[in-house]
């Protein structure tokens, strides 16, 4: 399980990408990333994100996402496309 917490930006966005690099790398079924306690989401994040998910399909679907943010990043996420892109649980 990967737990994003606080904001996920531009300054820490290539260790949030190699810890979903990691947990993808190990043999579970499914790997879950938890956005709840995430208060904030830059465009650089918004772009992990949709990678992550690009990835996990062209893989097997093996990404499940809780997607309970705050109403803000929620809507960034929808504006995006990624509310519904990304496999949520």
């Amino acid at each position: 399980m990967v737990n994003a917490f606080g904001e996920i930006n531009r300054s820490v966005v290539a260790a949030f990408e190699q810890e979903v690099r990691r947990e993808r790398a190990q043999e579970a079924s499914t790997v879950f990333l938890d956005l709840g306690e995430v208060e904030f989401i830059d465009p650089t994040g918004l772009g992990a994100l949709f990678m992550a998910a690009r990835r996990s399909n062209m893989t097997g679907d093996r990404l499940r996402v809780n997607l309970r943010v705050s109403p803000t990043e929620r809507e960034a996420l929808e504006l995006m496309g990624l509310a519904e892109t990304l496999p949520s649980v």
